[in-house]
């Protein structure tokens, strides 16, 4: 076996060890305040190092996981994901509207931050045609903010 096979299967591990104790019935959860996962987001950890790599300075702004089966699947229509999640919630000018998901305050930033962000998708299991794959329209980034 490889070191990179090694590293993926460390931490996968790491993951799975994360985020044993979440419900397997739930279709998303928000993930917040969880140490070990939140140790392979930041820059020096093992998913976080990839967007840091990318992107000088990048840190975490959410994290979402995705549980899809045959049972809990959903269809999504095009769209723009357009906020972050904050401590707390600050009148800034530019910043808005506001929207608070699973307790936690999100809010639409200036378009410039948003231009500036990556997306970093983990999928622990195989993603084919048939069980919801991501679908992005390259370069929709350079037209701003796309209505619905």
């Amino acid at each position: 076996m490889s070191r990179s096979d090694q590293a993926a299967l460390g931490v996968l591990a790491l993951l799975e060890a994360a985020l044993a104790d979440l419900p397997g019935s739930s279709a998303g959860t928000r993930l917040w305040d969880r140490p070990a996962l939140a140790a392979l987001l930041m820059p020096g950890g093992a998913i976080g190092a990839v967007a840091a790599d990318l992107l000088r300075g990048a840190r975490p702004v959410r994290a979402l996981l995705f549980n899809k089966t045959p049972e809990t699947n959903w269809a999504l229509g095009w769209h723009q994901d357009r906020v972050i999640a904050v401590r707390e919630r600050h009148e800034v000018t530019g910043y808005g509207p506001w929207t608070v998901k699973a307790g936690v305050p999100h809010v639409q930033p200036p378009f410039a931050l948003l231009e500036a962000m990556i997306t970093l998708r983990v999928h622990l299991n195989p993603v084919g045609e048939d069980n919801a794959p991501l679908l992005v329209a390259l370069g929709s980034h350079q037209l701003g903010r796309v209505t619905d």
